[in-house]
């Protein structure tokens, strides 16, 4: 089964060495250090999932690769610095003039944890990750192909620190505008704010092929909202349809799901169409005059109303618990000018339009690495000096 794992095959470049990577690198068992016998101090303690905390003393000098070996299997870490690996990882130590940083790019591209699935063994055994074929362009060549790689590593590392300061951003908003241990005496509910009755909806036998309609299904609600491609064909010729057609700015409410699911919701502005929503949903209609559907809509997938909705679901079904009509009519809301509400989804379209995009420029700068190390790991593609 390991032969269907190996990544290199004899077509390499001239110049190269293709060899099983146990004749260049050792893999060393790390050493526990539980919690309570870490002193926070100058040199980080590495587990399978990368860095886990820091200790006042160093186990092995650095630079350092790391692989899981249990856990995260075949994940593979790289120190600048001395640090301590737990036993929960293996550390590389090198038999020849290699360079650290592309023997870790190496290690990455093998994808080590292939082999978990392979020989169905819980865990990475050296036997197995040395037995796998590696190429060695000389030194030189090696250190440019590292470089590359490391400049592509920053990039998606300076990427995913604005995006995590996004998500920041995007939660302390939530939690401003909704604080979750509001006192709700005398605040308003969403009774007042309707203009027509909380219904259910009705879930049809849906065909196997597009009809150009749609009906929502559950997983159409998130915790971020409401997700179009949630969906299933539509019947033409269903007439308990008639009247469930969702029109823009309606919003929808999960009740019937698993208890982390219930209360989900979404606000529905136009696509697909024609929509229709199902019986495990309610649909609320509001006076935009009095409160802004996409604000309502920020609210109901705050905290806020999580804690609501799952304080009021109950049932028997196993795992599956509801809640009511009367529930989402009662639901207090914190509710206030129109012009403050408008504020509040502008800067939270802004916050969210940027973690979008940097989502996606972190796709397209992560398949950009995958590519680099296709290619100059393999010889397709040389650097020159």
């Amino acid at each position: 089964m390991l032969s269907a794992c190996q990544r290199f095959d004899s077509s390499i470049p001239s110049g190269w060495v293709l060899e099983p990577i146990g004749k260049r690198i050792a893999l060393e068992y790390g050493s526990g250090l539980t919690d309570a016998e870490r002193t926070p101090g100058a040199y980080q303690v590495f587990g399978s999932n990368g860095p886990v905390g820091t200790h006042d003393k160093y186990l092995v000098e650095g630079p350092g690769i790391l692989v899981g070996r249990k856990g995260s299997v075949g994940a593979v870490h790289f120190s600048e610095g001395n640090y301590w690996p737990i036993d929960t990882v293996y550390y590389v130590t090198r038999k020849a003039n290699d360079d650290p940083r592309f023997i870790a790019s190496l290690l990455e591209y093998l994808r080590l944890d292939n082999l978990n699935a392979a020989t169905g063994v819980p865990g990475l055994t050296r036997r197995d990750a040395l037995f796998m074929l590696g190429a060695f362009p000389p030194l030189n060549e090696q250190v440019r192909i590292a470089e590359t790689l490391k400049a592509a590593d920053d990039h998606i590392r300076a990427l995913e620190e604005q995006y995590r300061k996004a998500e920041r951003v995007k939660k302390a908003l939530m939690q401003s505008a909704f604080p979750y241990k509001r006192e709700t005496i005398g605040l308003p509910t969403i009774n007042s704010l309707i203009i027509a009755p909380v219904t259910n909806g009705y879930s049809p036998v849906c065909p196997d092929y597009e009809t150009g309609r749609w009906v929502l299904g559950l997983d159409a609600l998130t915790a971020n909202g409401f997700d179009p491609a949630g969906r299933k064909p539509a019947p033409n010729d269903d007439p308990k349809l008639a009247g469930n057609e969702l029109q823009e700015n309606d919003v929808l409410i999960s009740r019937s799901n698993t208890r982390e699911r219930v209360g989900y919701a979404g606000l529905y502005q136009g696509n697909p169409s024609p929509c229709f929503y199902p019986d495990l949903m309610m649909r609320v209609k509001v006076d935009h005059a009095k409160i802004r559907p996409r604000y309502l809509d920020l609210l109901l997938q705050s905290e806020f109303s999580r804690r609501f909705f799952q304080s009021r679901a109950g049932g028997t079904s196993g795992s599956m618990v509801k809640i009511k009509e009367r529930d989402v009519r009662q639901m207090p809301v914190i509710l206030p000018c129109v012009d403050s509400q408008d504020v509040l989804v502008e800067r939270f379209n802004s916050v969210t339009a940027l973690i979008a995009a940097l989502g996606t420029q972190l796709t397209a700068a992560r398949r950009v690495k995958q590519s680099l190390l296709q290619n100059l790991l393999t010889g397709k593609v040389r650097l020159k000096p």
